[in-house]
């Protein structure tokens, strides 16, 4: 793009800034990774650390507990891996939402809150990001503050 003046390209650039400094852009980069940390605790049964989640339990059927993994394949759940997901109303609630730093990702219902917090205190960190979820986050940002400078 060829300015016609020097005011000309500062104004565009300012309506650039103003665009990138956008809360949308922070909470489509929440939504990209909340959805990324809800797959890899489903589909894979992994933790924060990128470990697989395990039982405590001696007996196992599958990754649970023989009882609970017997419970989950009654109502046609998988047993290989540790996925949090038996009712589907804790991911319900898994939601990117505001915070006092931008944007990230939670439980909105407080009592699938909870429900998160104990499973928390069985495995460990869940919930958080992986280094490589952080990474995808990142690059959604920066992937649309690339868009947003090439405006006119």
């Amino acid at each position: 793009m060829i300015y016609k003046s020097f005011a000309d390209f500062a104004l565009a650039q300012l309506r650039n800034i103003r665009e990138a400094s956008d809360p949308s852009v922070m909470r489509q980069a929440s939504i990209v990774v909340a959805g990324e940390i809800k797959r890899r605790i489903e589909n894979e049964g992994k933790d924060q650390s990128g470990g697989r989640m395990e039982t405590r339990s001696r007996e196992k059927k599958g990754a649970y507990s023989k009882a609970w993994g017997e419970q989950r394949q009654k109502k046609g759940r998988q047993t290989s891996h540790i996925d949090l997901n038996y009712s589907g109303k804790m991911w319900g609630s898994w939601q990117p939402v505001p915070t006092d730093e931008g944007w990230g990702a939670g439980f909105i219902s407080g009592e699938q809150a909870e429900k998160a917090a104990k499973n928390e205190k069985l495995f460990g960190p869940i919930f958080g990001p992986t280094k490589g979820e952080e990474k995808l986050g990142l690059s959604q940002v920066i992937k649309r503050f690339q868009t947003i400078m090439k405006q006119k």
